[in-house]
């Protein structure tokens, strides 16, 4: 039987790989979150030191968003003038025109 660290195609594969596996055993008790005012290299050092790929984004303890791993990468280029767009956006604009 695999495990849930093994990748497959086979959705079957993957059912039987997940039963019995329960969502305390592969989630987090708590969510990660930083203030709005927290810097983006202190939330990517957050993200790799906790092992996650989100971040919530709290100010006056509501969340006002989602800093996402993907986010981060993106930054450096937005920053350029330069942002790029992920294939989602391709493909929905694709679709549109």
């Amino acid at each position: 039987m695999e495990t849930l660290t093994q990748r497959t195609r086979d959705p079957a594969d993957r059912q039987e790989a997940a039963r019995g596996v329960l969502d305390r055993d592969v989630m987090m008790s708590e969510a990660v979150s930083v203030s709005a005012e927290t810097p983006l290299p202190d939330i990517a050092a957050l993200m790799l030191d906790r092992m996650v790929r989100r971040v919530v984004v709290t100010r006056r303890d509501l969340v006002v968003g989602i800093v996402s791993a993907s986010d981060v990468m993106r930054a450096p280029l937005a920053l350029r003038g330069n942002p790029p767009e992920c294939s989602r956006h391709r493909r929905r604009k694709s679709r549109l025109a």
